[in-house]
Parts: C-alpha cells; sequence; structure tokens
C-alpha cells in the first residue's frame, strides 16, 4: 500500500511540474509576444488611432543624411487631443503623416472634411500634445543623430489680412521632458518651458529653433558639449495649440501643420506611411 501511495504521489509531483512548466512558458511566450508587438512603426492613420497607442506609442526610422547614413529609430508616444473650440475638427477628422525629411523626424497634420476655417468674427482652435523618446527599447540613435537638438513646426493655408496675422501655433516644449502637459519648469531650457509663436508660411518655411548652450541647459538628462555646439536631449514634451482666428477680420483656413525634432534625416519614403 505504501509503495502504491508513494507512487501516486511522485506521479502528482510530476504532473505538477509540468503544468507549471507550461504556465511558465506560456507567459514568456505571452509576454515575447507583447514585447514584439508593444511598439509598432507610426502609420499614416487619424489621430483618434494615435490617442489610442497610449503609453506605448510608435516608432519612426528614418536614414541620416550621407556620407553617414545611419539608422535612427525613435518612439513617440502618449499623445492628448483637446478641442477648444466646438466647431473645430475632431480627432477622427485629422490625418497623422509621419515625416522624416531635412528637418528631422515628425509628423503633418491634415483636416480632412473639416479644416480649420472659422466663419464670421470667431476661431477655431484643437491641441495636440505628445511625447519623444529616443531611449526607449528599440530606439536607436547614432553618431550624426545622437537625439533631440531642434524643434520645427510648420503652418499652411490661406489667409487674408488681418487673419493672416492672428492665426498661428503655439507651440509650449521642454527639452528632455518626459510629462505632460510640458513642465512648466522645464530644467532643460533654464528652468522655465520654451513657447514659439508660429504664424503661416509657404510650404518647408516654418520656424525652426535650435538648442543652443545659453538658452538651453543639460538639465537632468541632456547634453550640451557633444554635437555641434548645440544641447542633445534623449527625450522632449511638445503641446501644440492650433488656432484660426478672424475675431479682428480677414478670413482664415488651416489645411496643414508639421512638427519634427532633429537633427535632420535624410528625405525618405519610410515603411512607417510616411
Amino acid at each position: 500500500m505504501r509503495g502504491w501511495m508513494a507512487y501516486y504521489r511522485f506521479r502528482w509531483r510530476k504532473s505538477m511540474s509540468t503544468v507549471l512548466t507550461l504556465q511558465k512558458c506560456f507567459a514568456i511566450a505571452v509576454f515575447g509576444a507583447g514585447v514584439l508587438s508593444a511598439q509598432p512603426a507610426c502609420l499614416t492613420a487619424t489621430l483618434d488611432t494615435y490617442l489610442a497607442l497610449g503609453a506605448t506609442g510608435c516608432t519612426i526610422t528614418a536614414t541620416t543624411p550621407p556620407p553617414a547614413s545611419n539608422t535612427v529609430t525613435i518612439l513617440f508616444y502618449d499623445f492628448q487631443f483637446k478641442t477648444v473650440s466646438a466647431t473645430a475638427p475632431a480627432a477622427t477628422d485629422l490625418l497623422v503623416t509621419p515625416l522624416t525629411d531635412q528637418f528631422g523626424i515628425g509628423f503633418q497634420v491634415t483636416p480632412q472634411a473639416v479644416p480649420w476655417s472659422p466663419s464670421g468674427n470667431s476661431t477655431q482652435d484643437d491641441e495636440i500634445q505628445y511625447l519623444v523618446k529616443t531611449n526607449c527599447g528599440v530606439c536607436v540613435t547614432a553618431p550624426d543623430w545622437p537625439g533631440i537638438d531642434r524643434l520645427y513646426s510648420e503652418l499652411q493655408g490661406t489667409f487674408t489680412p488681418p487673419a493672416d496675422k492672428t492665426s498661428r501655433i503655439v507651440e509650449v516644449f521642454c527639452p528632455g521632458g518626459t510629462s505632460l502637459p510640458p513642465d512648466s519648469l522645464c530644467p532643460g531650457a533654464n528652468g522655465a518651458a520654451q513657447t514659439i509663436f508660429v504664424g503661416p508660411s509657404v510650404p518647408f518655411a516654418g520656424t525652426q529653433v535650435f538648442f543652443t548652450p545659453g538658452a538651453y541647459t543639460p538639465g537632468l538628462s541632456g547634453d550640451c558639449t557633444t554635437y555641434a555646439g548645440r544641447c542633445v536631449y534623449p527625450s522632449i514634451a511638445v503641446l501644440k495649440d492650433i488656432g484660426a482666428n478672424t475675431t479682428m477680420g480677414g478670413t482664415a483656413t488651416i489645411t496643414k501643420v508639421k512638427n519634427e525634432v532633429g537633427p535632420p534625416t535624410r528625405k525618405t519614403t519610410c515603411s512607417c506611411g510616411g
């Protein structure tokens, strides 16, 4: 009898060991699959798709200019959206297209059925926020693209005075920032988040800001010593307030906005849907 009991105890332990091993293998497989699909490539899609990505975000891969021609990959994540004016375009109507060009890596946002175009003496205003990181698990930097050393913003459309002066992007950003909205006590910009006002322009003639020593500091995680005389950061927090304003008169229709971070890359048609 004791022999049979010992045998069954042995079989039970072996069976439980097999179950635990299978559970562990399944957990590893699921975790591994999650890691592989956790940071997909950014695609051309409406803004609500980007909002749904949350903290996972998506990556854009580009190639630096020759002769180096290195491959770089950075992460865009935690997209936020706020409609300030009830008649402004909704997230479902804003098409987001990844960009890689001489201004860096980023996005173009284009309204589809409903542009930013207020009627009468009024405004239409939307706010987009997001974070960028160069040191994520799948991110890749290079000697000629060590991190974020600049920001580029552009606004296109059709305007008549004086709405061409009152319609603009108000861009608030924190180099080195990792939280939204951009930290007003930004450590990478001498203790205060930076703000630029971007008016209408022709294509590729927007506003570019270089993070040069003096105006910018290393903060908690930046480096102001190793790249072309500019401060380089592993992250940036951006708030983009897009406003078409005819309260003073004139007409305004915003048809496209751009946002990129540098250094520059070779202009390519990448696998990220750009």
